[in-house]
């Protein structure tokens, strides 16, 4: 009876303890956490329970929701910023969104629960009496011809754990405990009769279910839902700022055209009292005056239609807000603040297709397909396990294969010159080895753009005299750092360099192709290098600046954050981090602060 009681005990522990520690519930409006505990009391109830929730119920008969866009003075001016923060703070639509991500994260915690330990317990108990029918099954103690009938009362107590393993195996530790009374007789002398037993297994399926990539399906699909969960609340979110974006310039418009058409009623009123003025005088004729009064109309006419476009507008745009006002629950009045404003943008249409065609995924599996046919994969997948392990330096022909080769030298000039005519000084004064100026080229594809830094310096002499200019270039692609160091260039590498420049580097090898002298190669330094592997560039000196032009755009953020660390170690403390015009810091590291150089925007190096 004691392993009884204590078993009642533990089973009596395990219903009551989620009740005693139970959270109290959540604030409304608050998105409740999938991850707390369950009360398994609570739930035991309610899965027995019918209807619809008074919850449910209350809200469909609630009246709370009627009557929010009625107009509220005064009103609040409200910037473009502020509207958003607001419609992504309250947006009813986003809120529900909110929800996709933390379902898909309770849906991967229990595809990876399927792996967590289990205990486990079972309690039986059971009696029976049965008739005896020969002297050997009945009782042995009573001396009497009557067969006593035979009980038998049977407890059964296990518990345990069992684990399972990524390969599919499961190990189990369990303990079995027996009970056995029944009343004696010749055939059961041993009363009552106890077995107890301790078990270790483990049990690993060798064909079908084997190994970590089938046990793992499951939570590869809940971890591929939650990802496309986050990207939908992600995209609900830029959806919502580009609605309150439009509406709030809608009402902005709005706003502009009531001016206009009350400017327009004020000169149509104005002619109108001249014209009558003139028909008092006989001057003009009465049609004159009635033609200014129908225009004053259509101006009063079309005054009231823009008014309430003005008032639609504002109405959609605090509807998207969402935004509730104290303490009558109406949404809160916007008068926009902010008024557009027109700031010129230079489009380099080259660098916008180069962009649009490197950031298209048909071309880039255009690419890959013919070298995933020489290796006779079927799959992407298969090809991407083979990089995984780099087997025959795999990775090395993917870089020839997706990297932009596109370059050429005297490639916007505006940041070198910039460099050489109003960074070179402070770049001098501050060298981190006195009388040495050290540059990288990082990603220098076939070597056009060092190659223009080189050429560049030697046309600013009197600027570096004093100062020996070293120039390190390394790029990913092998096949490219071969070409650059034979400095041997075909027509598209010249086409913004001027024939006389070509002609002065430059010596004819034939077939329309061009060696850069050799006069012009010194102080440059080609290798092979990885931007997110620090190692493969970090000098033993820091550099004064580094050049990477182009091509961070085809960056993951990920690689963005890391390759914006390595410019900082590399770089000197006031050093400067060029980059393109479609590229950007801000955002990615706390190392660098923007500064401008003429009509450039370049990076330096903080500290010291």
């Amino acid at each position: 009876m004691k392993v009884w009681a204590g078993a009642c005990t533990i089973l009596a522990m395990l219903l009551t303890l989620p009740a005693l520690a139970q959270e109290p519930a959540p604030m409304p409006g608050k998105v409740h956490l999938l991850d707390s505990a369950p009360n398994f009391a609570e739930i035991l109830v309610h899965q027995w329970s019918g209807g619809i929730p008074q919850d449910a119920i209350d809200a469909e008969h609630s009246m709370d929701h009627y009557g929010r866009l009625v107009e509220t003075q005064p009103a609040q001016a409200t910037s473009l910023a502020d509207a958003i923060a607001l419609a992504v703070q309250n947006n009813t639509n986003l809120q529900i969104q909110r929800l996709g991500p933390l379902t898909a994260q309770a849906q991967v915690l229990r595809a990876r629960g399927a792996f967590d330990a289990v205990v486990f317990g079972h309690v039986t108990r059971d009696r029976q009496t049965t008739p005896a029918t020969s002297p050997l099954t009945s009782t042995s103690a009573v001396a009497s011809t009557t067969l006593q009938p035979l009980f038998t009362q049977n407890f059964y107590f296990d518990a345990g754990i069992k684990k399972t393993f990524i390969s599919g195996g499961q190990l189990s530790l369990a303990y079995t405990s027996n009970r056995l009374l029944t009343n004696p007789s010749i055939a059961n002398l041993l009363v009552p009769k106890y077995t107890s037993t301790l078990g270790l297994s483990l049990n690993q399926p060798l064909l079908r279910d084997f190994g970590w990539k089938y046990s793992l399906l499951l939570v590869q699909v809940a971890e591929n839902i939650e990802q496309a969960a986050y990207h939908q609340y992600e995209a609900s979110i830029a959806t919502l700022i580009s609605q309150v974006e439009r509406a709030y310039w809608a009402f902005v418009l709005a706003i502009e055209q009531i001016h206009v058409q009350e400017q327009g009623l004020a000169s149509a009123r104005e002619l109108l009292r001249q014209n009558e003025g003139k028909y008092n005088v006989g001057a003009l004729p009465r049609t004159s005056v009635l033609e200014a009064q129908a225009e004053v109309a259509r101006r009063e006419a079309n005054l009231i239609q823009v008014r309430n476009l003005r008032d639609n507008a504002r109405d959609t745009l605090r509807a998207l807000i969402n935004s509730p006002e104290a303490p009558s629950g109406a949404l809160v009045m916007i008068e926009p603040q902010d008024r557009p404003t027109i700031t010129p943008y230079r489009i380099d249409l080259q660098q916008s297709l180069e962009t649009a065609l490197q950031q298209r995924p048909e071309l880039l599996a255009a690419r890959l397909r013919p070298r995933l046919q020489a290796l006779r994969l079927r799959r992407y997948y298969d090809y991407y396990l083979q990089l995984a392990g780099d087997l025959d330096g795999e990775r090395a022909r993917l870089a020839e294969l997706v990297t932009n080769h596109e370059t050429y030298f005297f490639r916007e000039l505006e940041q070198i010159d910039a460099l050489f005519d109003l960074a070179l000084p402070d770049l001098k004064a501050a060298a981190a080895t006195p009388g040495m100026l050290r540059l990288l080229c990082a990603g220098c594809a076939s070597g056009e753009e060092a190659y223009t830094l080189g050429l560049c310096a030697r046309q600013r002499f009197a600027g570096i005299a004093g100062s020996t200019l070293t120039i390190d270039a390394f790029d990913v692609d092998a096949s490219r750092v071969a070409m650059a160091r034979q400095a041997i260039y075909g027509p598209g590498a010249f086409r913004v360099t001027p024939g006389e420049l070509r002609g002065r580097y430059f010596t004819p090898r034939g077939g329309d192709r061009w060696e850069l002298k050799p006069a012009y190669r010194t102080g440059l330094r080609f290798y092979w290098g990885n931007i997110v592997a620090l190692g493969t560039f970090a000098p033993a000196v820091p550099y004064d600046a580094v050049f990477c032009r182009n091509v961070l755009i085809y960056f993951s953020e990920p690689a963005l954050h890391l390759a914006a660390e390595h410019f900082a170690e590399v770089l000197r403390p006031g050093g400067l981090l060029l980059l393109g015009a479609c590229e950007s810091l801000i955002g990615l590291s706390s190392r660098f602060e923007t500064v401008r150089l003429g009509s450039s925007i370049v990076y330096r190096r903080i500290g010291k």
